[in-house]
């Protein structure tokens, strides 16, 4: 016959096994690890758009004070978004440029601009002051409008992106070869981002 106190020692030992074989599992479980090799790639992307208005429309003429310059009238020339997508290698830069496939008319000059882009990333700056083009110009010539554009994406929303605004003046220099036409002068701006 074992006594009580035999009972509750070997009652003891056969739970501090049971408790020790359960630790050890337990153990095994969570020190147990493996692993998965994740690979990623990034591909090289590069995409334009302009987004709202594409047609900038000018007339020239108006009612000006006897002497004065003619008048500007630009409220059919409202701004259209630039919007782009970029990825680049370490260190490369992009620039968005624009050129153009005609001249104003004579007499005229057209100033395009780049506002402050909006957007996440490196979405580049805009170059002062714009670029114009004159009688001056070399038809389909690049002028950058936007610089040092790294990884980037502007938003597709209907106002995000560069805002690009067409400014036309006279042109002083040339104001006297100025002539009427029946017809409206057609300029086809094009801009391309490039490394």
């Amino acid at each position: 016959e074992v006594s009580m106190s035999k009972r509750v020692i070997i009652g003891l030992l056969i739970t501090s096994l049971l408790i020790f074989a359960a630790g050890n599992a337990f153990a095994q479980a969570v020190d147990a690890t493996d692993t998965v090799d994740v690979n990623i790639e990034v591909e090289e992307v590069l995409a334009i758009e302009l987004e709202g208005e594409l047609v900038a429309t000018f007339v020239v003429g108006g009612s000006p004070a006897a002497g004065a310059l003619p008048e500007i009238d630009s409220t059919g020339a409202t701004a259209s978004y630039l919007q782009y997508t970029s990825t680049v290698a370490a260190a490369q830069t992009r620039s968005i440029d624009v050129s153009s496939n005609a001249l104003p008319p004579a007499g005229l000059k057209l100033t395009i601009k780049a506002g402050p882009p909006t957007g996440h990333g490196g979405v580049g700056d805009p170059v002062a002051g714009g670029v114009t083009i004159d009688s001056t110009y070399t038809l389909n010539a690049d002028l950058p409008l936007v610089s040092g554009i790294t990884s980037c994406a502007t938003g597709i929303g209907a106002t995000q992106g560069a805002p690009i605004y067409y400014v036309l003046d006279i042109d002083e220099a040339t104001f006297a070869s100025m002539v009427t036409a029946v017809a409206a002068n057609v300029m086809l701006l094009t801009f391309t981002i490039t490394d």
